[in-house]
């Protein structure tokens, strides 16, 4: 579910259910639409930084707690991907070690994106993890048309 307007103001949005299996289908969610969009530029990094926050709210949100959502949207040249938990805690970086399977997530993140963060529910209980990733200056987009 997708929708500009005059503006090049787009959002989509889809729920997932709060399971690993559940990480491929917001890669292939994100994946589309941005193609949707014509915004090739950034497709990967996008892609990879919402397995990695998708793959976070799957991991370190109770059992129980689902759907997630995860929302993408452009705005004045800045592509916006965020992905809705029901967990009020705030992520952590952690150091990983040189064979740990796991804890570089947040660091791949901020390495991939412009800028990142954390909104807590304001009404409700949980939380947004947010990535912003810019486009390259001096490119109109229009949704339909390649970038």
């Amino acid at each position: 579910m997708w929708s500009c307007v005059m503006e090049l103001l787009c959002s989509s949005q889809m729920f997932f259910s709060r399971d690993l299996a559940a990480v491929a289908a917001v890669r292939v969610f994100v994946l589309e639409t941005l193609r949707c969009w014509g915004l090739e530029s950034r497709v990967d990094d996008v892609c990879v930084s919402a397995s990695e926050l998708a793959s976070n709210a799957v991991l370190h949100t109770p059992p129980g707690r689902i759907p997630m959502r995860v929302r993408l949207s452009l705005s004045g040249g800045i592509i916006r991907l965020e992905v809705h938990d029901r967990c009020a805690s705030l992520p952590q970086s952690v150091e990983a070690l040189g064979d740990d399977e796991s804890g570089r997530g947040l660091l791949v993140v901020d390495a991939l994106s412009d800028k990142w963060g954390v909104d807590l529910a304001r009404y409700s209980v949980g939380k947004s993890v947010w990535a912003e990733f810019s486009l390259s200056e001096g490119l109109a987009a229009t949704p339909g048309e390649p970038l």
